[in-house]
């Protein structure tokens, strides 16, 4: 399995002037220094990579498998939004090609997205990646819509690297975070992605 972000989000989860607010800096001498921590923090907790397992804002991404499951086919990063395309090559023209929605259903309200097949699964080529999933994943497209406690806890993040830009132990990225943080994020948390 290999994932990779097509559409990254148009903003992030907290504005600048929310970030300066938590830093209380009311000018725009370090604006720069705020929006790279904004941005630093986003990218630690938001994602395949980051420690929720989640999207935060709506993103684009494109899942790869060598082969369809045996069963249902799990989209392994949380707030699924939709499906764009199931594509899979072609054994015959070792092409790309999309799948027809009408012959798979999509979960997108368990914490997992899965695609479920209405049969069965269409024969591939056997070579790598050869099923690509394209899909849409976040809380929504603003940054209203990602939950208070998360939001709280990024601007929280801001300003602690603000003011202290060695306080984080990085070698223990949850249990390294200071514990008002753990226990604002601690119930979006994906522990098995």
């Amino acid at each position: 399995m290999a994932l990779k972000l097509k559409i990254a989000p148009s903003v992030t989860p907290v504005t600048l002037a929310e970030a300066k607010a938590w830093c209380r800096v009311d000018h725009s001498d370090e604006d720069a220094k705020i929006q790279l921590l904004i941005d630093g923090v986003t990218s630690y907790v938001d994602g395949y990579a980051g420690i929720l397992g989640r999207c935060l804002i709506e993103q684009t991404w494109e899942l790869y498998y060598d082969a369809f499951p045996s069963g249902d086919l799990l989209i392994p990063l949380g707030n699924l939004i939709s499906i764009t395309s199931v594509e899979y090559v072609d054994p015959t023209t070792l092409l790309y090609v999309t799948w027809d929605p009408a012959n798979y259903e999509v979960d997108a309200v368990s914490l997992d997205g899965w695609v479920i097949p209405v049969d069965a699964w269409p024969t591939i080529a056997d070579t790598s990646n050869a099923v690509r999933v394209t899909f849409k994943a976040g809380y929504g497209a603003a940054a209203t819509n990602v939950p208070a406690a998360i939001r709280a806890a990024l601007s929280m993040l801001v300003a602690m690297g603000y003011k202290n830009p060695e306080g984080f132990d990085y070698d223990q990225p949850f249990e390294g975070l200071p514990p008002a943080v753990q226990s604002l994020i601690s119930p979006f948390r994906r522990v098995s992605v």
